[in-house]
Formats: C-alpha cells, sequence, structure tokens
C-alpha cells in the first residue's frame, strides 16, 4: 500500500524544528536554518504538488474525459497528458466532483501547491529570524 503525503504535518514538523533550530541553536549554526529549511522544504512539496497533479490529471482523464479535454495543457512535453496546474485554483468544475477519490486527489494537489508557495516564503521569516534573534 502506497503511502500517503501529508503536507500539513511535515511542513508544520519542518517549521517548528527550524524554529526550534533558531531560537536555541548556536549563533554559528544559526545561519544555516534558512538553507535547510529551503533543502527540505521547496523541493520536496515541489515534487509532491507535481506527482500529485499527474495522479489526478491521469484519474481526470480516466473517470471525466470531457473535463478533463477543457483543462488540459495544450503544448509542451506534457501535451494532452496532464491539467494546467494553475486551473486548480480558478475552475469552479473542479469544486463540483462528485467522485471520492477524484475529490481527494484534487484537494491534495491544491494542498500541495499552497504549502509549495509557503514554504517559498517561509524562507524569508526564517532568514529574518536567524539573523534578529540573536543579535
Amino acid at each position: 500500500m502506497k503511502t500517503k503525503f501529508n503536507p500539513r504535518k511535515y511542513y508544520l514538523t519542518l517549521l517548528i524544528l527550524s524554529i526550534i533550530w533558531v531560537t536555541l541553536g548556536p549563533n554559528y549554526y544559526n545561519n544555516y536554518s534558512p538553507f535547510i529549511f529551503f533543502i527540505f522544504g521547496v523541493p520536496i512539496f515541489g515534487y509532491h504538488s507535481f506527482s500529485s497533479v499527474t495522479s489526478f490529471s491521469s484519474q481526470l482523464k480516466v473517470k471525466e474525459p470531457e473535463l478533463f479535454r477543457i483543462n488540459k495543457i495544450d503544448y509542451g512535453n506534457s501535451k494532452d497528458e496532464m491539467i494546467n496546474g494553475m486551473n486548480l485554483f480558478n475552475n469552479p468544475d473542479f469544486e463540483k466532483l462528485t467522485d471520492k477519490e477524484l475529490v481527494y486527489s484534487f484537494r491534495n494537489s491544491k494542498s500541495c501547491y499552497n504549502y509549495t508557495i509557503l514554504s517559498f516564503f517561509s524562507i524569508i521569516i526564517i532568514a529574518i529570524m536567524s539573523i534578529y534573534i540573536k543579535y
């Protein structure tokens, strides 16, 4: 059985560990916390965003072919294989899905995208904390 990635738990764990490291760690290690947060944050969420959108696209292609046809990518390497990731946020048709697997996959894709963006901006907060807390 494939384990499910929970972006909220991963993000909160990473954020709490980074804040503990910044507040309780020694000064000479303190400056590395934004880099560590970046290495274990943005690429992991980016990978899971891409894989979850790919999974959602393949499920949508089988279960709702008309909806897939409307939202598919019409260019590049992923032409006719994936939906446009930005359509996850502004398409009301995805909110009306009835299949439980599609709804779960849609919410997971949207969540992973949101946490990718959130983790990118959290690097700035961690960097500011590492500068101002110890000095």
